[in-house]
C-alpha cells in the first residue's frame, strides 16, 4: 500500500521553503519537527534538499532527498536532522539522506539515538 493511502488524518504534507515535507501519518507533531529541520539548515543547504519524510509507521525515522549527489551536503543535512531530531523530538530511530529518490543511491546516515543513549 502506497504512503498515500495510508495516511489517516492530521496535517497535510506541505512544501516550506522549497522543501517539500512529508509524513505518513501526517501528525502535527511530525511536521513542526520537519519544518524544524528546514529552519536549521542554512539557505544554501536548503536549495540543495528536494524533500524530507517522516516514518510515522516506524517512529520518528527521517529521511531526506538532495537534488544532486552531493556527500558534503548530504553530511551536512544528515548532522542538521539528527541535532534537530534530538532537541525537538527527545531522538530518533535513524536519518538517512539520499539522492535519486528516497530509496536511491544513500549518501549519510545516523543511527538511532535518544536522549538518555550514551
Amino acid at each position: 500500500m502506497s504512503a498515500d493511502l495510508e495516511k489517516d488524518g492530521g496535517q497535510p504534507d506541505v512544501v516550506y521553503y522549497g522543501v517539500e515535507l512529508n509524513s505518513r501519518y501526517s501528525q502535527p507533531y511530525e511536521m513542526r519537527v520537519l519544518i524544524a529541520m528546514v529552519n536549521a539548515l542554512q539557505d544554501a543547504q536548503v536549495s540543495g534538499v528536494r524533500s524530507i519524510w517522516c516514518d510515522s509507521k516506524a517512529c520518528a525515522v527521517y529521511s531526506a532527498e538532495l537534488g544532486r549527489a552531493d556527500s558534503m551536503l548530504a553530511d551536512r543535512v544528515a548532522d542538521v536532522m539528527h541535532a534537530t531530531a534530538i532537541v525537538e523530538g527527545g531522538g530518533h530511530n535513524g536519518i538517512t539522506v539520499y539522492c535519486d529518490g528516497r530509496f536511491g543511491r544513500r549518501l549519510s546516515e545516523h543511527d538511532p539515538w535518544w536522549c538518555g543513549d550514551i
